[in-house]
């Protein structure tokens, strides 16, 4: 349920108001945003503020990109939370996590 823990760890740390909820088994490939967003904490840090963006698609919210939100920057789609690069990537990584994979790995992000 990797998408599920991603609403999880959302609603732990990002909006308590997410409602969504999740109860079959999903995940969204994303090695690339993975690999961007690694780079883009490199060089802007891990606190940069940043745009999430998402869509949903057969009642499953994926989240499929991201900005940085520095200089009173706006959100350039309509879905997205406001957090970290570090938030980001946490989410980027449980959402690309396959259930077959370490489970206590998405365990520690909500834990």
């Amino acid at each position: 349920m990797a998408l599920n823990n991603v609403y999880n760890y959302i609603r732990k740390y990002i909006d308590r108001d997410f409602s969504k909820r999740l109860n079959v088994y999903a995940n969204y490939e994303c090695d690339d945003m993975i690999e961007e967003c690694v780079m883009m904490i490199d060089y802007y840090d891990h606190d940069c503020p940043a745009f999430i963006y998402y869509t949903e698609i057969n009642n499953i919210i994926i989240f499929n990109d991201f900005d940085v939100a520095l200089c009173n920057a706006y959100p350039a789609q309509s879905h997205f939370f406001e957090t970290t690069l570090d938030r980001v990537l946490d989410i980027l990584i449980m959402q690309d996590t396959l259930v077959n994979d370490d489970i206590e790995i998405l365990n520690e992000f909500i834990n």
